[in-house]
Formats: C-alpha cells, sequence, structure tokens
C-alpha cells in the first residue's frame, strides 16, 4: 500500500510504511494535510515537515521499517520534491489518495 499523491502533472507514490514519520511530523494528518490545498497553501504546511525532519533525523531514522521498505532519506528527498511541485503549480490542488 502507499500514498499515490499528485500535484497538476507531478505525482509522487510513497509507501504506507513511513506514515509514523509523517505523523511525527503532523499528528493529526499526517501527509494528508496537503490534501485539497493549493500548491500555496501546502508550501508552509511542507516547508515546516521538511524543517521536522531536518531537525528530528535520528528520530525518525528509528522509524524506519524493518523490512527496508521506505527510509528517512528517501522520505526527504520526497518532500524537498514536494515542495518544489507546490512552487511550480501554486493554484493547482494537491490530490492523494
Amino acid at each position: 500500500m502507499s500514498y499515490d499523491i499528485s500535484i497538476g502533472e507531478e505525482a509522487f507514490n510513497i509507501t504506507y510504511n513511513v506514515a509514523p514519520m509523517f505523523y511525527a511530523a503532523i499528528p493529526e494528518k499526517g501527509i494528508r494535510a496537503i490534501y485539497g490545498k493549493t500548491g500555496r497553501g501546502a508550501v508552509p504546511v511542507l516547508r515546516d515537515m521538511r524543517e521536522y525532519f531536518e531537525e528530528n533525523k535520528v528520530k525518525l531514522e528509528e522509524m524506519e521499517p524493518s523490512n527496508g521498505w521506505g527510509t528517512y532519506d528517501n522520505t526527504y528527498k520526497c518532500l524537498c520534491k514536494m515542495v518544489l511541485a507546490s512552487m511550480n503549480n501554486l493554484d493547482e490542488k494537491w490530490e492523494g489518495g
């Protein structure tokens, strides 16, 4: 299972195995906090999440699944790409499932 998230023509597929990392950053909704937001509205949310990842790397690395599907590094890189995707699609909305 995975999160299938997109904005404009950009799409991301992220394993659910890293959901605990997202929920550590945004307890109420995790990555779903950006669903329905425009790129403009999601930029601060994604930047805050990225900052949380930077400040809590060791804690989040401890959440890496033992099966190897989903790492801190790959999830952090994905967040960085998602910030750029938001900036490139300011008026489009994030969709996810």
